[in-house]
């Protein structure tokens, strides 16, 4: 079963070259009903500048990484690949950054 994901909000590339998107109730979810201390900017910018990639709980998921967007912590994006494109499932903040043995 496919999981609702809403309208179309936004489009990146991160640095492997994939279409990363961002959808309506993703966004909700996200940034105002989980996180509201990352802001839809930074969720870009991480996409976009992520410099680690770790793999995800889920089989077509990985964790995008990007330090210092928002202050002096790692930004984490889960991202949900199909192929060489994907859509964000969620971000969130963290003092510890990527764990090492999840490295891609």
């Amino acid at each position: 079963m496919r999981e609702e994901r809403g309208r179309l909000l936004w489009t990146v590339t991160d640095p492997w070259r994939r279409e990363v998107r961002m959808f309506s109730l993703r966004s909700t979810h996200t940034l105002e009903e989980r996180h509201r201390d990352i802001r839809e900017r930074d969720v870009k910018l991480a996409i976009e500048r992520a410099d680690r990639r770790t793999r995800g709980n889920r089989p077509d998921d990985e964790e995008l990484w990007a330090f210092g967007i928002v202050r002096r912590l790692w930004l984490k994006v889960v991202v949900a690949y199909e192929g060489n494109s994907g859509w964000v499932r969620t971000a969130h903040l963290s003092r510890k950054g990527p764990r090492q043995d999840r490295l891609i």
